[in-house]
């Protein structure tokens, strides 16, 4: 079960997420959201240690040329308006501005953002006044994380517009980047809930899309603080480092800290960040392998996360829907790994079988025998078994025979 390279329509359907969410849709924005880029080498790459992305494009530059200009086309169809977004280093390449490809048409490509409309707040920024010009300064010194300069360019829009929309989020995001990491459990904790609470609303009304940079670090800061080898507490899975980690988009710090919990599988919510850890990992197959076991034990707990917009497998989350179609008694989640083996053969025939004892597992199983093949008897017995445990399940499997 490889990881394919994401099509139009896929590609389509998360740049209307990125822009109902965001009022915007950035081509960047969409190759970190289908995994076409890991966040770790589009970090480095802000960070100066790549000289460009094109070597961590997983389907290459060509590839990633045309999705591109297909999704530029589908922006154009809407009348997004297109703006130039340039892209600066962070925090020690700070100021420096980024080349994205050295393919000319990819990287003007990269670096065109398309809105549904203009946000007064945000293009007043950019009109050449002394205090919008001060006011764009900030914002490229917060995206930076530049603290110095991000105190020194408050205090001058300060003076120049004391009444600026920008000053209050903008005053809580420059002492935010003047704190050491949290020390400790305790002030991680305190550290999360203002993060939560404060820092979040300020980040996403001054940077927009850009609040993600922002508070990745801070994240992961509080990851390493709780990443004390404190045991698990179902009853609060937000203080466990995963929690954090999982924000901070360390997908492997994700993977380490909930595999060293014992019981890690049969807790719903670490099977859900290591389902998300293993496909940003790029181990599909794991990943898959970790959602169908959601679906056996907590059928609840994986349709609300599969039901989710940011939910990262779209092969699965079709599937889903394409299951709850089905005029099915009781169909939970429980049935949609034996749904999918008729509806995505590739997948049950990469995972194998489980052995489980509830009914929905014993369909899966059962279905996979059949599609494996067998003897006259053995395939007599499998279909009988199966008709018994689940009809509709059973009279799809004959359709997908004539299919």
């Amino acid at each position: 079960m490889s990881d394919a390279v994401v099509g139009v329509t896929e590609a389509e359907a998360t740049a209307q997420r990125l822009l109902s969410e965001h009022g915007a849709y950035s081509p960047i924005e969409l190759l970190l959201a289908t995994n076409s880029l890991s966040y770790e080498d589009y970090r480095a790459w802000r960070a100066g240690e790549r000289r460009t992305l094109d070597e961590a494009l997983v389907a290459g530059v060509a590839e990633t040329r045309r999705l591109a200009e297909d999704v530029q086309a589908w922006a154009r169809s809407l009348h997004l308006h297109p703006d130039h977004v340039p892209f600066y280093g962070v925090e020690e390449n700070a100021g420096v501005e980024l080349t994205a490809s050295m393919d000319e048409s990819l990287d003007a490509l990269l670096h065109t953002e398309y809105r549904a409309q203009a946000d007064r707040r945000q293009t007043d920024i950019f009109l050449d006044t002394s205090g919008m010009a001060a006011a764009n300064e900030l914002v490229s010194a917060l995206s930076s994380r530049h603290a110095a300069a991000g105190k020194t360019c408050l205090e001058r829009l300060a003076r120049l517009d004391a009444e600026h929309w920008m000053l209050a989020d903008a005053t809580i995001l420059v002492e935010v980047l003047a704190l050491p990491p949290p020390a400790n459990r305790t002030e991680a904790l305190r550290r999360m809930a203002a993060l939560e609470q404060q820092w979040l609303p300020a980040a996403g009304a001054v940077l927009r899309s850009g609040s993600r940079d922002f508070v990745t670090p801070l994240w992961r800061d509080i990851g390493t603080a709780l990443d004390d080898g404190a045991p698990y507490n179902a009853a609060r899975p937000k203080e466990h480092a995963s929690f954090a980690y999982s924000h901070g988009l360390d997908w492997a710090n994700v993977r380490r800290t909930v595999g060293q919990v014992a019981n890690h599988r049969t807790e719903p919510a670490l099977l859900e960040l290591l389902a998300e850890a293993e496909w940003r990992l790029r181990n599909r197959r794991e990943a898959v392998a970790l959602w169908f076991a959601l679906c056996w034990r907590a059928p609840e707990s994986f349709a609300a996360a599969v039901g989710a917009p940011r939910f990262p497998d779209r092969t699965v989350q079709q599937a889903w829907v394409r299951l709850q179609d089905q005029e099915w008694p009781g169909v939970t989640a429980a049935w949609l790994p034996a749904w999918m083996v008729l509806d995505e053969p590739g997948f049950g025939r990469a995972l194998g079988q489980t052995g489980g004892p509830s009914t929905p597992e014993r369909a899966f199983d059962l279905l996979l025998r059949l599609r494996a093949g067998g003897s006259d008897r053995e395939d007599i017995d499998n279909r009988r078994a199966l008709q018994e445990l689940h009809p509709g399940l059973f009279d799809r499997y004959l359709a997908s025979l004539d299919a």
